[in-house]
């Protein structure tokens, strides 16, 4: 039943129109054209224990309401019906190819726009929903690979434990992506991406589903990385102990600590381009990237942390990374005002030739970092950071 008792008249034409519905009830058809294949709530394993890093661990998910999905994702005619600034980011692209140069706050006013609309409920898909039906119902996809699709999540590490309608975890600094060019064939449905909430690229558009919202419980606890532990709140006198007018030869200390055969996050078999700042307590820390290959889209940044009176530097730990993504070249400053910079260059796939420049910020010795700014909002060849920042004498902060 639609529920349609006690809406008024003048509503119904619209309301009846946007649940158009095939003889046998298996196909909806909203106001905007969008079809829908009713999927029934079930079971599925979650992630692969055979591909990458963070589609493991393997684990039970149950999906305990069934949900309208759509066939294919939001086109351009249908998202610029709400939003018709849009048409300046459509370059070439026609009316019915995929939407894309989204942000997730637009995708999310856009679900929020149609359900007051059509008089339903429209929200984004959980990840745990979208490999769902890329597992058990892929005949519900018209199209494995026309664009990558904004989901509920904020992005992290799958649990072990089984789960019921999850959502993700309850904050973080990108949001899961599901889908795309990289997961054609047999990766659709595990292939794991991730994006800035405030990005808008060509890779990047959006799928809606009809359903109620999901009742999981977001994950909160994620484990501390290792630079980040127990970091001294105490500041240290950096004046120099040996005198700048003579000679001083030490020792290499490595900071690359990463153990053989490691292969994901962090990787033993390459690690390049390092920055490194004094922290004020005493402290030095080490930032570089780490990956199979440098044009990679595993390619992440690696820390490690030298403590004040400690003769070996941590072992490394993840830093930074936008997952499925080149997160190419990082720097980072500490401004002698009490706050540490980190900058990074973030490709929309694989590749290093089109980046934007990432900033965030740590005002505690680089135990906390501020969610990351995009500074330069298109993608670019050139845009990336290079250790050697400073600032003027008129305040401007120069990032080479």
């Amino acid at each position: 039943m639609l529920g349609l008792l006690g809406m008024t008249a003048a509503l119904l034409p619209a309301i009846l129109q946007a649940h158009a519905a095939s003889p046998d009830g298996s196909l909806v058809r909203n106001s905007l054209g969008m079809d829908f294949t009713q999927i029934e709530a079930g079971g599925f394993t979650m992630g692969r224990p055979d591909k990458n890093w963070d589609e493991r661990p393997a684990h039970g998910v149950t999906v305990s309401s069934g949900f309208l999905f759509p066939a294919l994702p939001v086109d351009n005619a249908q998202f610029e019906t709400f939003e018709p600034a849009h048409k300046r980011y459509r370059g070439g692209a026609d009316d019915d190819d995929p939407v894309q140069f989204v942000t997730y706050a637009e995708a999310t006013a856009f679900c929020n726009w149609l359900s007051k609309k059509d008089g339903r409920s429209y929200r984004l898909p959980t990840e745990a929903e979208w490999e769902y039906v890329a597992t058990t119902r892929p005949d519900a996809f018209a199209d494995h690979g026309e664009t990558e699709n904004w989901c509920l999540d904020w992005y992290g590490p799958y649990p072990s434990d089984d789960q019921i309608d999850p959502i993700g975890y309850e904050s973080g600094d990108t949001r899961v992506v599901r889908g795309g060019d990289c997961a054609d064939g047999p990766a659709l449905a595990t292939y794991r991406l991730s994006e800035l909430p405030d990005d808008r690229n060509a890779a990047v558009g959006f799928r809606v589903v009809i359903g109620p919202a999901p009742t999981g419980a977001p994950l909160i606890a994620r484990q501390t990385p290792l630079w980040a532990q127990d970091v001294s709140p105490d500041p240290w006198n950096w004046t120099p102990t040996v005198p700048k007018d003579q000679s001083f030869f030490g020792e290499p200390i490595p900071f690359v600590r990463i153990p053989p055969h490691s292969n994901g996050p962090l990787f033993s078999k390459h690690n390049h381009d390092p920055a490194l700042t004094y922290c004020d307590n005493g402290d030095l820390l080490a930032i570089w990237y780490t990956t199979k290959t440098e044009a990679g889209r595993e390619l992440v940044v690696a820390g490690s942390r030298l403590r004040h009176g400690n003769a070996a530097w941590d072992p490394a730990d993840l830093f930074w990374g936008v997952a499925g993504r080149n997160n190419h070249a990082p720097a980072i400053w500490n401004d002698g005002a009490g706050t540490i910079y980190h900058f990074n260059g973030l490709s929309a796939g694989e590749g290093w030739g089109d980046l934007i420049p990432l900033m965030r910020t740590s005002t505690d010795d680089g135990a906390t970092w501020s969610p990351a700014q995009i500074i330069a909002p298109n993608y670019e060849h050139g845009n990336m950071p290079v250790p050697g920042v400073f600032r003027t004498k008129a305040g401007a902060i120069c990032l080479p």
